[in-house]
């Protein structure tokens, strides 16, 4: 009903011919069950929108916490890889897979230098 009275009081103006100069006298001519709605409608928004913000953070904040934990775990098995690699690049270890593949180790290396490249010649 406050709507309206509202609209009834507008167009009672306008009829008159006296135009609204002041924002005052617009809300002059709303009742209080009018502005009562508006404040609860505008608490309301706020309300939720505080709650959409809250909940948003804290998926964040979970989010956060899981990929942590990730990179201390892609972290560890980085380092169980490097321990690995070392391991393999050991000199006792590529001795015996030169065993395994029945490779010889050769005993004398010669250089050959030229201007722009360089060559090894084993000699057996």
């Amino acid at each position: 009903m406050s709507r309206l009275s509202f609209m009834y009081h507008i167009s009672k103006i306008r009829q008159g011919g006296k135009p609204l100069t002041r924002a005052g006298e617009v809300f002059e001519l709303m009742d209080t069950n009018t502005v009562r709605i508006i404040l609860l409608s505008v608490t309301a928004v706020l309300a939720l929108l505080y709650l959409w913000l809250v909940n948003s953070s804290a998926t964040a904040g979970f989010r956060l916490s899981d990929l942590d934990e990730r990179v201390v775990l892609l972290e560890e098995e980085f380092q169980d890889l490097e321990f690995e690699q070392t391991a393999l690049l050991s000199l006792k270890n590529v001795q015996e897979q030169g065993d395994a593949m029945n490779l010889v180790a050769s005993e004398t290396v010669d250089v050959v230098r030229g201007d722009n490249a360089v060559a090894f010649v084993v000699n057996e």
